[in-house]
C-alpha cells in the first residue's frame, strides 16, 4: 500500500471483522452459519439488530447491532435470545481504528429476563452514531 499508515485503522478494523467471521477464537461460530434472524428494525432511529447462528446457543449465537444514524443513544434496548453475559467481540467505535472515533460504546452486557423484540431477554447498550457492535456468549 502507498497509504498503509493512513489507512492502518481501517485495515485493523477489517482484519478484526475477518477474524470474527472466520471464528478464529471459537467464540463467533454463528458468523459462519447460514441462519439469520433480523429481530429488531427501528426505521425512525436507523438501527437494526440481528442474530446469526448455526444451531444456536453459547458460542454459536452472535448478535449484531448497527446504528446507521448520526445520533448517540445512551441506553438503547434491544432483544437477546438468551440470558447471562454477552461479551462484546467488536465495536467499530474504538479509537484504535480512528482518532475520530470516541470509544464510547458499551462493553459486555448482562441480559435482563424480560421479553423484547420477540426474544426471551433484552439488553441495553451505549450505541454511538454510525457504530456496529457484535456480541456473543462464552460456553457455560
Amino acid at each position: 500500500w502507498e497509504n498503509k499508515e493512513e489507512h492502518g485503522g481501517i485495515n485493523a478494523l477489517t482484519a478484526k471483522l475477518i477474524h470474527l467471521r472466520r471464528n478464529v477464537d471459537g467464540r463467533t461460530k454463528g458468523l459462519t452459519g447460514q441462519k439469520i434472524d433480523v429481530f429488531h428494525v427501528n426505521n425512525q432511529d436507523k438501527i437494526v439488530a440481528f442474530r446469526r447462528c448455526h444451531n444456536g446457543g453459547p458460542q454459536d449465537d452472535v448478535i449484531v447491532i448497527a446504528n446507521f444514524a448520526n445520533q448517540n443513544f445512551k441506553d438503547y434496548e434491544f432483544g437477546l435470545p438468551a440470558g447471562g453475559q454477552w461479551k462484546r467481540r467488536f465495536s467499530s467505535d474504538r479509537t484504535q481504528y480512528s482518532d475520530d472515533f470516541g470509544g464510547n460504546a458499551s462493553g459486555d452486557i448482562e441480559a435482563e429476563q424480560r421479553g423484547y423484540d420477540g426474544q426471551s431477554h433484552c439488553g441495553c447498550v451505549q450505541l454511538p452514531a454510525y457504530t456496529v457492535l457484535i456480541f456473543s456468549q462464552d460456553a457455560e
